[in-house]
């Protein structure tokens, strides 16, 4: 089977809207539904839904910001039912090159809470480091160099 990713449209958007993290982790993240919603206002983002096979994982928002010119990887979830299984990793993996491809850009920047042990292990580990920003929401800046 095969991770893979699909706007968030009419059939999926349901589905996707029902997805949640664990109760420790809910203070890290919007809800998709959230994310969905902004993303009508700055129609920059695109909302993702994250698939393993025909299987519903997870959640993503992504887009080039064009008032700082930087491409962000904003929103990233997997369903509390799905953590622990290594689902993280493997659509991460096609999502960075989703977005490169899409963008053929150079760079990827991530905001995220320190406190968030799990997820900046996971994005250390895929080459993300921290460039000493703070966002507007207090969070630390990442960013992913894309080596062509």
């Amino acid at each position: 089977m095969d991770f893979y990713i699909k706007p968030v449209n009419v059939e999926n958007w349901r589905e996707v809207i029902s997805l949640s993290v664990n109760e420790n982790q809910k203070s890290f993240i919007e809800t998709n539904a959230f994310s969905i919603a902004e993303s009508k206002f700055y129609t920059y983002w695109n909302p993702s839904a994250l698939y393993y096979g025909e299987e519903l994982i997870g959640f993503a928002m992504y887009g080039h910001v064009p008032q700082e010119n930087r491409v962000w990887l904003d929103r990233f979830m997997i369903d509390k039912s799905c953590q622990g299984r290594g689902y993280g990793k493997g659509v991460l993996i096609c999502l960075i090159n989703h977005i490169v491809n899409k963008y053929k850009c150079n760079e990827i920047y991530l905001s995220i809470f320190e406190e968030n042990k799990l997820a900046l292990k996971l994005y250390k580990d895929f080459g993300f480091y921290v460039n000493g920003e703070i966002d507007y929401g207090g969070e630390t800046v990442m960013v992913l160099n894309i080596e062509k």
